[in-house]
């Protein structure tokens, strides 16, 4: 241990990290010395530029990827020089105190507040993707708390309840574990969303979320009745939570089988059982939407066909080159541009930092796997076929037939859509209300993991390179 408070220690032979050296490259970015009390309105301004930006690329990478302006690093740079504690000061006590007692102050921590949660609005309005980073945000860092204590706050946090709902702030993902039923004081969390909506004068709403918090924890005890004995759900929430993993985990496996279940990737075994939680909190009253379980299913097939399309294939995009043929015709020179689109999506996912292509690029992948105008403008395609098929030599067959299920359409009542249809409107805000997901649910999980199609058994033995491939993942 150490005694400096400008050191972060850890356990398990971990080194101690020095936080002037973590948020020296923040400073030297801001052109301030270390320690320099204006870093606070510096980095106010980024988050609100940021903000309007309309790059959401470069506001996701706040969150966590910016190897220098990200989250983490900002907000200990703010802290380190911030000395004076007037600049922290939020709410001036009056006549009591309560919070309804005192006024908002206009202070330089008022607005950092505001930008990032401007930021974090901007953010949620445009994707889904990022709901697990905002959510463990406001949750473990707090900072839903502080948003609640300011009107500009209340504002955001009504916002965000209007676009995603009371399932946002009660169901929490973060590093494989699903915290919002194991951990009761994201209920107390969510209490937030009615003191929020009081402050924007929407009285009445704020006491039906009330009753529906608590509506939801009464499901939650339920629950918990059926998995763990009364006598033990009383002080060991954290059980339910548990047995619910095992389960789940005993079904996937009965499900795929235990080959196919061995060999999918750690991130896709933990996003197949946290599906199946959800499914059980959605049929118990406790989630309300059923997109997240759609979600869930489609960013494994996203991966497993990323970690067999792409990442064994890394350096040889790097070093692949595209020339367009000489005397090409008007209408080869389109068809040529759409290959040009693909191969360059595939460079730019190939650069440090890696970022895998999503499932819809990954199709136009399948698609010019064997592709003879590809094969004119660049040798990646052909490389990579000679390569695997050495080891699988179905595969270019293979490829194929996941390309053509994959934009397959499945009729439910009145509704037509294919996988990737779904994934897009899971993962992007308003269209929560575009399908009858709970009927898709089941005609994915049998696309995924039951005969004839069996998709992701095709992902991992027909055309997967033998050994372990984890980069860039």
């Amino acid at each position: 241990m150490t005694d400096n408070p400008n050191e972060v220690n850890n356990i398990d032979g971990i080194p101690i990290v020095n936080i002037k050296d973590v948020v020296a490259p923040v400073y030297s970015y801001f052109n301030l010395n270390i320690g320099d009390e204006r870093i606070m309105d510096k980095a106010s301004e980024y988050i609100e530029e940021l903000a309007s930006s309309d790059n959401l690329e470069k506001m996701r990478s706040y969150l966590w990827i910016d190897p220098i302006l990200n989250a983490g690093t900002m907000k200990l740079a703010v802290i380190y020089g911030s000395k004076n504690l007037e600049r922290f000061q939020l709410l001036e006590a009056r006549t009591g105190k309560e919070d309804s007692d005192r006024v908002e102050l206009s202070t330089p921590y008022g607005r950092w507040i505001a930008a990032q949660g401007r930021l974090i609005l901007e953010i949620i309005k445009r994707t889904k993707e990022e709901d697990a980073a905002i959510q463990h945000w406001f949750n473990y860092e707090d900072f839903i708390l502080e948003l609640s204590l300011t009107q500009t706050g209340c504002k955001v946090i009504s916002e965000i309840y209007d676009l995603r709902g009371l399932d946002f702030f009660l169901f929490h993902y973060m590093g494989g574990e699903i915290s919002a039923i194991k951990d009761k004081a994201l209920f107390d969390n969510a209490k937030k969303i009615p003191i929020a909506l009081k402050r924007m004068a929407r009285t009445e709403e704020a006491i039906q979320v009330e009753k529906d918090i608590e509506s939801r924890l009464k499901g939650f005890i339920q629950i918990s009745s059926q998995f763990v004995p009364i006598e033990q759900n009383q002080n060991e929430t954290g059980l339910v939570l548990e047995k619910l993993r095992l389960k789940a985990e005993r079904f996937w496996s009965n499900y795929f089988s235990l080959d196919v279940w061995k060999a999918l990737h750690d991130d896709s075994r933990t996003d197949l059982i946290d599906a199946f939680i959800s499914e059980v909190f959605l049929e118990n009253g406790i989630l309300r939407g059923w997109s997240i379980v759609i979600l869930s299913l489609c960013k494994v097939i996203e991966r497993e066909m990323s970690i067999s399309l792409f990442t064994p294939w890394i350096d040889v995009i790097r070093k692949s080159s595209f020339s367009e043929p000489l005397n090409a015709t008007s209408s080869k020179l389109k068809k040529i541009q759409t290959r040009k689109i693909t191969y360059e999506m595939l460079k730019k996912c190939a650069t440090d930092p890696i970022h895998p292509p999503t499932l819809g690029q990954l199709i136009f992948v399948a698609k010019f796997w064997d592709d003879p105008i590809m094969d004119e403008c660049t040798d990646l395609f052909k490389n990579t076929r000679t390569s695997l098929e050495k080891y699988c030599p179905n595969s270019t067959k293979a490829i194929k037939n996941i390309a053509l299920l994959l934009e397959e359409k499945h009729s439910v009542d009145s509704e037509v859509a294919s996988i990737i249809e779904l994934r897009n409107a899971a993962a992007h805000p308003g269209r929560e209300g575009s399908f009858s997901w709970a009927k898709y649910l089941e005609w994915l999980k049998k696309l995924i993991g039951k005969p004839p199609k069996y998709i992701l058994r095709s992902l991992i033995f027909d055309f997967r390179p033998p050994g372990p491939v984890h980069i860039g993942l």
